[in-house]
């Protein structure tokens, strides 16, 4: 499914400004190099193209933004493409906020089953809707219908999950969340 009207992303949105430099840093932390990475709607890789590790596979809806080793699939059924127990790691990073709670709670019940050792998920925690980015032309999610924000989470949200906060980033707006799984 082609999920943008610009094919080509400008390079500047590719590019780690310092929000992500700084969550680069909290993840590599997070993650051994000898770890099998599953990034759940990887989306272009903006971070992850960055990380140490032994084998790093993306899924997303938007085939636009996959690579050769990428599975281009919907994250909502996430078991139709992946076993138990079939990564280290599962990353949801900016991801679950695109969901309704009940699709997220379920997200999160599929990719715990599917990490060995650890699930990482940050997001959003003040309500905005997204709609500029998938309505203004000259940005990299023109059109993208999937881009719209559906549900809000809280640290409350995820602790009930059984999830730590690692870590409260870019002046409270985001969160990071980590769950040791197996």
């Amino acid at each position: 499914m082609r999920c943008n009207q610009n094919l080509i992303v400008p390079l500047k949105y590719l590019e780690l400004g310092p929000l992500q430099k700084g969550m680069l840093g909290i993840y590599q932390g997070l993650l051994e190099d000898t770890y099998e990475i599953l990034d759940v709607g990887c989306g272009h890789k903006i971070l992850t193209r960055y990380f140490n590790c032994k084998k790093l596979i993306g899924i997303d809806i938007c085939e636009d933004y996959l690579n050769k080793h990428d599975v281009h699939g919907d994250i909502r059924n996430l078991s139709k493409f992946f076993k138990p127990n079939s990564f280290d790691c599962v990353l949801c990073l900016d991801v679950i906020e695109h969901l309704t709670n009940t699709e997220g709670i379920k997200l999160l019940e599929d990719i715990e089953k599917i990490a060995r050792k650890k699930v990482i998920v940050f997001t959003p925690t003040n309500w905005d809707d997204n709609s500029e980015a998938t309505q203004k032309e000259d940005l990299w999610s023109f059109g993208n219908k999937y881009n719209l924000h559906r549900s809000l989470w809280s640290e409350k949200d995820f602790i009930t999950l059984g999830y730590t906060r690692l870590e409260t980033v870019y002046d409270k707006d985001y969160i990071i969340v980590v769950k040791t799984t197996g």
